[in-house]
């Protein structure tokens, strides 16, 4: 019987059997053809119940149960393609999940809100940033809205408009209470419907925007006074005053100030620009060092022309023992510069100005200290604003670009300094707090390297 397949051996006996009945005894081969049938029912039944449930288990996700035994009257091939089809859907189900696992993973690490809604407008997910911008807590239930999660009318209208239209929108949306600017782009889903929502934070994108905004007024304001005095300087020298003696030189005067305020404001700008553009590309030393000392030195030189000109006094107070500091010497030396400029010109006729330094833990605060009036209480919290100025009264003169103490700001917090202003019993302190620049220790029997930036 080698070559008859095992699941027809029964039958086969069976038809044997009835054969033999028929030649021999009729009675006892039909009882033997009627047993050998109900046992070949039987394991049939037997095999195809169990691999009835092993198709169960695996229907259900259990690609691991058992092979069902090999009955005499089971086909074989059954559980080996059962086994097969296993582990192939098996493959594809880890293969889905590791794309789902990694799915979430940059859905959770991603800045911007997203949530997903069904064809209904229920949500299916919501990531992290989606939760703290939108202030929505806990799970989400089967069946929550979206418009339970974010309350804005325009939001819900836009998401309604995508389900039923399929209309992509934008939508400017206050969160967190107004604390936060916010953006929410709607798209639709195409095939089984739905919608999604990305949630964004504009808050920072707005502020710079308003800046900007102010910038270019504040530049505009600035660049139109001096350039209208200059032309009525010169208008009224065309008009005549060019031949009047008692005049002429006066307005020629006023006109070269106002340009020299003109290149003041120039320059300023130019050098914040610069300043903005290198730490905004990362560039400059990676380990900055240099002496207050060594910077102050320069600085007093570059500072003689002003303190002549107001006939006021420079004095300075460091000392010996000064650890280098973590910033580029140019950077401090332009520090002190504008923070002395700034005090010759609010101190009143003939300042003294004093320029010091001392050890704070592990910083080094340099200051300069005036003896004029002072700042208004209200005013401190801004003088390091661009173009802020405090009243005219308090002023030498017509004052500075206003963006000196903008410049010293930019400079500090590239080098991971601090600034700060505060006013004393006579006149003001301006201070920057420098990081100590730690000098690695000799070797032994090498001599320390003492060379200057």
């Amino acid at each position: 019987m080698s070559g008859v397949p095992r699941r027809l051996i029964p039958w086969f006996l069976a038809f044997a059997a009835v054969a033999l009945a028929a030649a021999w005894r009729p009675w006892a081969g039909l009882g033997l053809a009627a047993a050998l049938a109900a046992l070949a029912w039987r394991s049939e039944a037997a095999a195809a119940d169990g691999l009835a449930r092993y198709l169960a288990r695996i229907e259900v996700g259990d690609f691991d149960a058992s092979r069902p035994e090999a009955r005499w009257g089971a086909p074989p091939s059954a559980g080996s393609a059962g086994a097969a089809m296993a582990a192939a859907l098996k493959a594809r189900f880890a293969a889905a999940e590791g794309l789902r696992r990694r799915l979430m993973a940059a859905l959770d690490g991603m800045d911007e809100g997203v949530a997903l809604c069904d064809a209904d407008g229920a949500l299916l997910l919501i990531n992290p940033a989606f939760r703290r911008l939108a202030g929505y807590e806990g799970p989400v239930p089967r069946g929550r809205f979206l418009w339970e999660a974010v309350r804005d009318p325009q939001l819900n209208d836009a998401v309604e408009q995508a389900l039923k239209r399929g209309r992509s929108a934008a939508v400017d949306l206050p969160l967190e209470q107004g604390r936060i600017e916010g953006r929410a782009l709607v798209a639709p889903i195409e095939g089984p419907g739905g919608v999604v929502v990305f949630l964004l934070d504009r808050t920072e994108e707005r502020k710079a925007e308003r800046m900007r905004s102010e910038f270019v007024a504040n530049v505009s304001h600035e660049l139109r006074t001096p350039l209208a005095a200059i032309k009525a300087a010169l208008e009224t020298l065309r008009d005549g005053a060019l031949e009047d003696a008692r005049v002429n030189r006066d307005f020629l005067g006023k006109a070269i100030h106002h340009t020299e305020r003109l290149e003041e404001l120039l320059s300023d700008l130019l050098a914040l620009s610069r300043i903005e553009d290198q730490r905004r590309r990362g560039l400059g030393p990676s380990d900055p060092a240099c002496s207050v000392a060594e910077a102050w030195a320069e600085a007093e030189g570059a500072l003689e022309a002003s303190v002549r000109r107001v006939q006021g006094s420079l004095r300075s107070e460091f000392p010996s023992d000064l650890p280098r500091v973590r910033m580029e010497r140019a950077a401090l030396r332009q520090i002190l510069v504008n923070y002395c400029e700034n005090a010759l010109k609010y101190s009143g006729p003939e300042p003294s100005v004093l320029v010091g330094a001392s050890r704070e833990g592990a910083a080094v605060e340099v200051w300069v200290r005036d003896d004029g009036p002072g700042i208004p209480e209200a005013d401190l919290p801004r003088v390091f604003e661009r173009f802020f100025r405090v009243e005219r009264a308090r002023t030498r003169g017509p004052g500075g670009s206003g963006l000196g103490l903008s410049i010293v700001k930019h400079l500090a917090e590239g080098a991971g300094a601090q600034v700060g202003a505060e006013n004393l019993v006579r006149g003001c302190r301006f201070w920057v707090r420098l990081k100590v620049r730690e000098e690695p220790a000799a070797s032994p029997g090498r001599a320390p390297d003492f060379r200057i930036p």
